[in-house]
């Protein structure tokens, strides 16, 4: 059976169990997903997006000028 998780675009299914602990998730295209592996990518793309948002702030707001 379908269970919906926190994340909104993705329907996984369990499809091994064992004595309570999730063995495998299968994401909606049949791969296998490992729930920290999501979190890390997941990360490393808000940092990176963060990353770059910080000097488009400071251009932004005058704090720092760009090299002509």
């Amino acid at each position: 059976m379908p269970i919906l998780t926190d994340d909104p675009f993705l329907a996984f299914l369990i499809i091994e169990e064992k004595e309570g602990t999730i063995m495998a998730v299968y994401d909606w295209t049949g791969q296998r997903v490992r729930r920290m592996k999501r979190v890390r990518t997941a990360s490393v793309a808000m940092l990176l997006i963060i990353l770059m948002a910080i000097p488009a702030i400071l251009l932004h707001y005058n704090l720092i000028q760009y090299p002509h």
